[in-house]
C-alpha cells in the first residue's frame, strides 16, 4: 500500500513539474508571438476611425479632434467642388437618391492609394476615383507614434430628379 502510495505522489509532483515547465514556456511563445503580431498590424492598413493620430490635411490645424474634423470636412468640400454631379442625370438613372461609396488609404507618405468605387453606375463610380484620386499630399496617420497606412470611406449621395 505504501508502495502504491509512493507511486501516485511521485506522479503527482512529475505532473505537476511539467506542467509548470509548460505553462512558462507557453507564456514566453505568446509574448513573442503577440509581439510580432503587433508590429505586423502597425505596418497594416487602420480605419480612420481606429487610429491615433489621423493623417493632416493641408491647412489645417489643431489638436486631434480639430484635425479629425477638418480632414472629414476638407475632403467633403474637395469631392463637392470637383465632383461632376451633372453627370448623375446624364446617365438616364431613375430619379432618387443615388449613392457611391469611396473606399481610399492615404499612405504612409500622405499619398492616396488603393482607391475603390461601389455605386449605381460605372461612371458614377470612375467620377468618384477622379475626384478622390486628386486631394492633395498629406502628413501621414501615425499609430504608436509610426507612420501608417489609414482606410478612409465617403459616401457620396446624388440626387437625380
Amino acid at each position: 500500500m505504501i508502495k502504491y502510495l509512493l507511486i501516485i505522489l511521485c506522479f503527482f509532483s512529475t505532473f505537476f513539474v511539467f506542467s509548470q515547465e509548460t505553462d512558462s514556456i507557453s507564456t514566453s511563445n505568446i509574448t513573442e508571438i503577440d509581439t510580432v503580431q503587433l508590429e505586423d498590424e502597425i505596418d497594416e492598413d487602420v480605419p480612420f476611425a481606429l487610429v491615433e493620430n489621423v493623417p493632416t490635411y493641408p491647412g489645417c490645424k489643431g489638436n486631434e479632434d480639430a484635425l479629425r474634423k477638418c480632414l472629414q470636412r476638407s475632403i467633403q468640400k474637395h469631392i463637392m467642388i470637383k465632383y461632376n454631379t451633372g453627370l448623375a442625370g446624364e446617365l438616364g438613372l431613375a430619379p432618387g437618391k443615388k449613392v457611391v461609396i469611396i473606399v481610399f488609404s492615404i499612405n504612409k507618405e500622405g499619398i492616396i492609394t488603393n482607391v475603390k468605387a461601389s455605386g449605381p453606375h460605372e461612371r458614377l463610380e470612375a467620377e468618384g476615383i477622379r475626384v478622390v484620386n486628386l486631394l492633395p499630399q498629406m502628413t501621414p496617420g501615425k499609430q504608436q507614434g509610426r507612420s501608417v497606412n489609414v482606410n478612409y470611406t465617403i459616401p457620396i449621395t446624388l440626387l437625380i430628379e
